[in-house]
């Protein structure tokens, strides 16, 4: 009989034997739910992280940059500035070019700017790297005026509501990776088991593989609210997990 919720690994899988004897022994399933949990909780810090950043982008760093933005129309694939010539958005803090808006009908080339993006009249070309950028055509369905206040009122909805958009993406990437995982260390699990010649379904080292993830995904998460960097996180991760996992296979051991 099922001694525990599905909540009490959360804690309980740093320290407790008992836990994993119940996961093993008496939960059903591949802890698919329990997991859900794990990873929706563990993206909240990171969620947080960001939301509060941007926060402080919006209000500290781009009323400089929108300031530098002139006005623009996009109309039938064009994109035509109010006041004719270059502009240039530069970084008031480092002095990096940011951005160029030549609308002029210039032949210009990204490789004869260092500016991270350039409007011309036709295309904007992004820079991906030292030497490589990519070029995309406006859309011809575009008919929209471009303006200090409407880009205001953009970054301030960008802010306010982008962490939340982002959430259930962050979420569902991470769960697929972490499924991903499990499947892996059962494979692990498996060889283990057999190397204590510990009889388990393979369903039940599925769910201990889970619960064994617990210390390593909660430690990346408390890390990422304090903002410190762990050196040679994938590897001290996995060190861990792989060490809770031995332990739990052991602690039924024991039970059986």
């Amino acid at each position: 009989m099922k001694r525990y919720s599905t909540l009490h690994p959360l804690v309980m899988a740093f320290y407790s034997p008992k836990i994993y004897r119940d996961v093993a022994y008496a939960w059903r399933g591949a802890c698919i739910l329990y997991l859900l949990i794990l990873v929706a909780l563990a993206q909240v810090p990171g969620a947080l992280r960001f939301h509060f950043q941007t926060k402080r982008f919006v209000r500290e760093d781009a009323p400089a940059l929108v300031a530098q933005v002139p006005r623009m129309r996009f109309s039938g694939g064009t994109l035509a500035a109010e006041e004719p010539g270059v502009h240039r958005v530069v970084d008031p803090k480092s002095g990096r070019l940011l951005a160029l808006f030549d609308t002029t009908g210039a032949s210009r080339t990204p490789e004869e700017t260092p500016a991270l993006a350039l409007f011309t009249a036709t295309e904007v070309s992004i820079r991906t790297g030292e030497r490589e950028t990519e070029t995309f055509p406006y859309s011809k369905n575009l008919a929209f005026t471009v303006t200090r206040e409407r880009l205001t009122r953009f970054l301030d909805l960008y802010a306010s509501y982008a962490a939340a958009a982002l959430y259930p993406v962050a979420v569902a990437l991470a769960m697929a990776f972490r499924v991903a995982q499990a499947l892996l260390l059962s494979l692990a699990g498996l060889l283990l088991a057999r190397w204590m010649r510990l009889r388990l379904p393979y369903a039940a080292i599925v769910r201990l593989s889970v619960a064994s993830m617990t210390p390593a995904i909660v430690l990346g998460a408390a890390c990422a609210a304090a903002g410190a960097v762990i050196r040679f996180e994938v590897v001290v991760s996995a060190a861990l997990t792989l060490g809770y996992l031995a332990a739990a296979l052991r602690f039924c051991k024991r039970e059986g």
